[in-house]
């Protein structure tokens, strides 16, 4: 059994609540926030300074905040992890033994959190702690990575683009069949079969369209058609990228 404390009341705090909430071998002691919040039926706390005894204290709070929250927390050489995919374990207070619980995925309150494949990304600062990070990621039923500071950077980075930029695609997407009164639902059976390529096939060779295919009166139309320099500067950038990926 691992008793551990969650602090944090957004969803990636939340989404942990709902795992912990599922596992029998996981006891939430106190789930701690600086405003009052509830989520199946449990309450935080929010005095920060009457932190009871834990086997690890999982921060969830906004990357600028985690400093701050470490320090307020009263405690002395204990386990605390950050869940932050770009800061290195040591912006924790170092009173305490700290580590990293980065979970590499988007969280909104609309996915479940068991519906969610959650893979962990963790690293301890002393190797003594390792074997409670992965029996905690064992106990949530997720699959764990053990990646250092330099490499959990480059996969944050490569999340941006999988997965922030493309959605912000969709919101280009969404305002360009709006604006001409089409039903941006016919493009989601589209976007899903795209992801799912992916599954089974490298990006490159998954890559459909008028740029890989040099149809350069498609390509011209379609610029055409853009209303803003700003789209028509980015659909050129992205062609030029899908050709010199290509060779073309």
């Amino acid at each position: 059994m691992i008793n551990l404390s969650i602090i944090g009341s957004g969803n990636v705090g939340k989404h942990f609540i709902g795992l912990v909430q599922n596992s029998e071998n996981l006891n939430l002691i106190q789930w701690l926030s600086r405003s009052e919040s509830s989520y199946q039926k449990i309450k935080t706390t929010s005095n920060l300074k009457n932190v009871k005894k834990a086997d690890v204290y999982v921060i969830c709070v906004s990357d600028k905040s985690i400093n701050e929250v470490s320090k307020k927390l009263n405690l002395n050489n204990q386990l605390i992890v950050h869940t932050s995919g770009i800061n290195h374990f040591n912006i924790l207070c170092n009173k305490n033994r700290r580590g990293v619980f980065y979970p590499l995925q988007t969280f909104t309150m609309e996915n479940k959190p068991q519906e969610l494949e959650i893979p962990m990304c963790i690293e301890t600062e002393y190797n003594k702690d390792m074997k409670l990070l992965v029996d905690l990621c064992k106990y949530l039923n997720l699959k764990y990575y053990q990646v250092d500071f330099e490499k959990r950077k480059i996969l944050h980075l490569a999340a941006v683009f999988s997965n922030n930029f493309s959605n912000h695609l969709y919101s280009i997407a969404k305002k360009i069949t709006e604006n001409n009164n089409i039903d941006f639902d016919i493009l989601k059976p589209l976007i899903q079969e795209t992801a799912n390529k992916i599954l089974f096939l490298d990006p490159v060779n998954a890559q459909t369209g008028p740029a890989v295919r040099n149809d350069e009166v498609t390509i011209n139309d379609h610029i055409k058609l853009l209303k803003t320099n700003e789209y028509k500067n980015l659909y050129r950038i992205f062609t030029q990228l899908i050709r010199d990926e290509n060779k073309l």
